[in-house]
């Protein structure tokens, strides 16, 4: 486990720990999971994240945002918006990436939700080494302090000299500082895998965890019924091709089970 000095947002806690990755294998694929979301369906999700891996692994540049349908007009989330087709067939399933919209308004999120976007859930899936040098060119500064860490990793000064960096470290926003321009300047190797007919959530408040809680209770049949309905037209479309993922109707049935016990525990504890 990696753990940071302090909170320094979101660019940081990712990528120190990929400096450790990189300093053990530098060749390794890496997925990026917050430790907030619900998913309900977790083998197929996983399905969705093994299907990004083998894209990684047949081209190293790329790098694989996975997104999922958007339900409803929500003004907390940040959503994706692919690039049309334009009549080109990915092997993967997947799509290039247009544009980031973070947190909008009701009426832009009804929009894009109109247009096809997707929630943006900041899962993904790289290549350490190509993110890194990504990362090199659209942060340097940043990027130029944590290559004293890497050089410290393993020794006797690794832990004095993160110290010393995050006292002096600005704090950056991964999406904003990095994803946004990386889209601009590489939008060949930036992809989203929509994720179908998978029932996830950000627990980052109570009202979005009582919301799943609420799911939990309804029959399965009635669940499953809801998201094989309410995939998007280009999402249908995909779904019928050899490549997207099979849908697993009882995949998530015993996560279910035991989240429901969970999350009663968690709100009669008062602890949300």
């Amino acid at each position: 486990m990696v753990v940071q000095p302090e909170n320094k947002e979101t660019g940081p806690g990712i990528l120190l720990p990929l400096m450790h990755i990189y300093k053990r294998c530098p060749e390794a694929i890496v997925a990026v999971f917050p430790s907030d979301h619900f998913i309900m369906e977790e083998d197929r999700f996983m399905d969705h994240v093994k299907l990004a891996a083998r894209a990684v692994a047949h081209d190293s540049s790329r790098f694989v945002l996975l997104a999922m349908e958007a339900q409803h007009p929500e003004v907390e989330y940040g959503y994706i918006l692919p690039r049309a087709d334009e009549g080109s067939v990915s092997l993967w399933g997947m799509r290039s990436t247009a544009r980031f919209v973070e947190k909008p308004d009701l009426a832009t999120a009804r929009s894009l939700i109109h247009c096809g976007a997707l929630w943006n859930t900041m899962i993904m899936v790289f290549k350490v080494s190509a993110v890194l040098e990504a990362m090199q060119k659209l942060c340097p500064t940043m990027y130029s302090r944590f290559t004293r860490i890497l050089d410290a990793i393993g020794t006797a000064d690794e832990t004095k000299i993160t110290d010393e960096i995050y006292q002096t470290l600005e704090p950056l926003n991964f999406s904003t500082a990095f994803l946004e321009k990386f889209a601009d300047t590489s939008p060949d190797m930036l992809s989203v895998l929509p994720v179908l007919q998978v029932s996830w959530s950000d627990w980052g408040s109570p009202r979005r965890l009582l919301r799943a809680l609420e799911l939990l209770g309804r029959p399965a049949q009635r669940v499953n019924r809801q998201r094989r309905t309410s995939v998007p037209a280009y999402a249908q479309r995909k779904n019928n091709r050899r490549d997207t993922v099979p849908w697993r109707a009882d995949a998530g049935s015993s996560a279910k089970r035991n989240v429901t016990h969970d999350l009663k525990r968690v709100i009669g504890s008062g602890a949300v």
